[in-house]
């Protein structure tokens, strides 16, 4: 089934940018289904999903089609918020991109940081390959060589 397109979007939802939230115009059977009520279910991994002819997509590429007119390939929210969905907080981003804005989540406590024997080892990936950035003492030093390297290479999407 095709994609809505921005018009149809815009026909079915009133988005409000400042805010991220989507609401219907025009009433749907089921639950919280009338007009005017808040648009989306909120999913495990914290995303807000919309259903539109029974097909759901994630509020935040809805976001980008009701005001820019195009679906995006990928965008990322610049707060890490994944149920932010203002769309100051949006950009358009490649994977790599996404996975650099990423909070860490890794037991060392530092991105690209893992412990090989008693040393601390980082790295980074670019362009689908491994960057190998050294071999520290400490954590705290492979993760600031990481932040200092990957800072250079991802700019904006740096997220330390």
């Amino acid at each position: 089934m095709n994609k809505p397109t921005q018009e149809e979007l815009q026909e079915l939802f009133d988005y409000i940018p400042f805010t991220g939230e989507f609401f219907r115009r025009v009433g749907v059977r089921g639950i919280n289904g009338k007009a005017g009520s808040s648009a989306g279910t909120m999913t495990y991994q914290g995303y807000l999903t919309i259903s539109i002819r029974q097909v759901t997509y994630r509020a935040h590429h809805l976001a980008w089609l009701y005001v820019h007119g195009y679906w995006p390939t990928m965008l990322d929210h610049k707060n890490g918020n994944r149920a932010d969905n203002r769309i100051s907080n949006l950009r358009e981003a490649t994977s790599e991109d996404n996975n650099r804005n990423r909070i860490c989540v890794n037991t060392t406590g530092f991105k690209g940081v893992t412990k090989v024997g008693k040393r601390w080892k980082a790295r980074t990936e670019i362009g689908g390959k491994i960057k190998h950035l050294g071999t520290f003492d400490t954590a705290e030093e492979a993760g600031a060589a990481y932040d200092v390297y990957v800072s250079v290479i991802a700019g904006e999407f740096h997220r330390a």
